[in-house]
């Protein structure tokens, strides 16, 4: 798979994704945390702070602007651009040194 689309693709996908993954995370948690709150008799505060940290990171997620895709594109081809100029330079200053050793060569062989 190219970079382009791995930058660019899957966005929702990948939210979808990162949901999955922190509500996984917030149930472990919620079934390690009921057990010790009727143990310790520390109320809900647990349990409500996974809730609210789960239904906090989600809306986060969903928040993030999805531009990010597109300027990752645009890093991309700016990163593209500019290694197709090097390129282009070195091409440039190679062939003008090789047409400098053409003529030294020219000029040698006329020498003997």
């Amino acid at each position: 798979m190219s970079l382009r689309r791995e930058l660019t693709g899957g966005d929702e996908n990948t939210r979808v994704k990162a949901s999955f993954i922190v509500w996984g995370c917030a149930t472990g948690m919620m079934a390690i945390s009921i057990p010790l709150t009727a143990l310790a008799g520390s109320g809900a505060l647990i349990p409500l702070g996974v809730l609210a940290a789960a239904a906090t990171a989600t809306w986060k997620i969903w928040q993030l602007p999805s531009t990010r895709s597109d300027q990752a594109s645009s890093l991309v081809d700016r990163r593209a651009k500019q290694l197709e100029e090097r390129l282009s330079n070195l091409e440039t200053i190679v062939l003008r040194e090789d047409v400098d050793l053409k003529a030294k060569l020219t000029h040698l062989d006329a020498r003997e």
